[in-house]
């Protein structure tokens, strides 16, 4: 009786089919190993090197804000030169009172203050914190700030480029990967009212010219009438 059972309960198919399964895995299990030692160690890196180029990208979006600061600063203190004055909360002496009149007229008179945001910036990207992995501080930074004056309209721009060292090294590279980046920003800096006054000015200088030509033209007259007077 109870061999019947038995064999009711594992007919001899089954256990054929499970020693086959058993044999195919044991054949299979050394190309298993082979594969991993393989797949692993790529989908490892590949991984790896995605998490670095996303702190890469965190660092730029961390330059651009600075750069474009440093911009926003330099249009506010071309639009009002007595910016750093005003926000220090003293009262300047009368003699160190500078509105820079000619500002737009001469760009060379925001030559203090591009050198001055220039080396703010520069030092700015270079003391950043590294992210979330060690050794990706940006090196190699050159910055570059400048008034752009138009007359009527009037731009401050700010450019730094930096490089970023990825810390690991693909399959068949002898050094650290760099990438090259740059950031740029350029900001407004017309001050409506200085327009107003640079319009005016060259009204004026318009209706003086009108008037010399006037009183230039009236005075070839009278002195032709008297030649023409003095020869009768």
């Amino acid at each position: 009786m109870y061999q019947i059972r038995h064999a009711e309960l594992y007919p001899p198919e089954k256990e054929m089919a499970k020693y086959d399964m058993l044999k195919k895995i044991k054949q299979d299990s050394g190309l298993v190993i082979v594969e991993a030692s393989i797949v692993f160690p790529v989908t490892f890196i590949v991984i790896l090197f995605l998490l670095y180029t996303g702190n890469v990208y965190l660092q730029k979006c961390k330059v651009e804000s600075l750069t474009t600061q440093i911009a926003i600063m330099g249009a506010a203190c071309c639009i009002d030169p007595m910016l750093d004055e005003m926000e220090s909360g003293t009262i300047p002496d009368y003699d160190d009172i500078d509105i820079r009149l000619y500002r737009y007229l001469i760009s060379s008179e925001m030559d203090d203050v591009e050198d001055e945001l220039e080396e703010t910036l520069e030092k700015a990207v270079k003391n950043m914190s590294t992210g979330l992995f060690s050794g990706m501080t940006p090196v190699s930074v050159a910055a570059e700030v400048g008034f752009h004056n138009g007359f009527l309209y009037s731009t401050f721009s700010a450019d730094v480029s930096y490089k970023i060292t990825i810390p690991i090294r693909l399959l068949g590279q002898s050094e650290q990967t760099l990438i090259n980046l740059s950031s740029h920003a350029e900001v407004s800096a017309t001050d409506s009212v200085e327009f107003i006054l640079n319009v005016n000015m060259v009204e004026d200088y318009v209706e003086r010219f009108e008037f010399t030509n006037n009183i230039k033209t009236k005075i070839t007259d009278a002195i032709s009438k008297a030649k023409e007077w003095v020869a009768e």
